[in-house]
C-alpha cells in the first residue's frame, strides 16, 4: 500500500542521501524530487550494490544461484500471514520452514 510521508522527511536521513556510487546519486536526486503523493522506492538506496560490492561478488562466483539456502532471520515483528511469504515463486514449499517463538508469549 502507498503511504504518504512528510515531503521533509528525506532531509532528516542524510545516510539515504550519501553515497560514492553515481547511480546511488542518481537515484537519491529522484527520490528527492518525487513529491510525497508519488509512490517511490526507496530500498535501491539503502543498500546500493555497487557500494557494497554485490556485481563482483556475483562475477567471482557465477555458480551460485540461492538454491537449497536456508537463512535464520531473528524478528520481532514478522506477519505470518503476509502475502509474500506464502510461498517461493514457481517452486512447491513454503517461505518459511520454522518459527520459533522466542518470548514465550506463543503469538506465532
Amino acid at each position: 500500500a502507498a503511504y504518504a510521508r512528510p515531503p521533509n522527511s528525506l532531509k532528516r536521513t542524510p545516510s539515504l542521501l550519501t553515497s560514492t556510487s553515481s547511480k546511488s546519486s542518481d537515484a537519491s536526486r529522484t527520490i528527492m524530487s518525487a513529491s510525497a503523493s508519488t509512490s517511490v522506492s526507496m530500498f535501491g538506496t539503502l543498500v546500493p550494490k555497487d557500494d557494497t560490492n554485490v556485481p563482483a561478488f556475483l562475477k567471482a562466483h557465477l555458480k551460485y544461484n540461492w538454491k537449497n539456502v536456508t537463512i535464520g532471520i531473528l524478528n520481532t515483528g514478522v506477519d505470518m500471514g503476509a502475502i509474500g511469504l506464502q510461498s517461493l515463486p514457481g517452486a512447491e514449499g513454503a517461505k518459511i520452514v520454522d518459527v520459533h517463538d522466542c518470548t514465550g508469549c506463543n503469538d506465532v
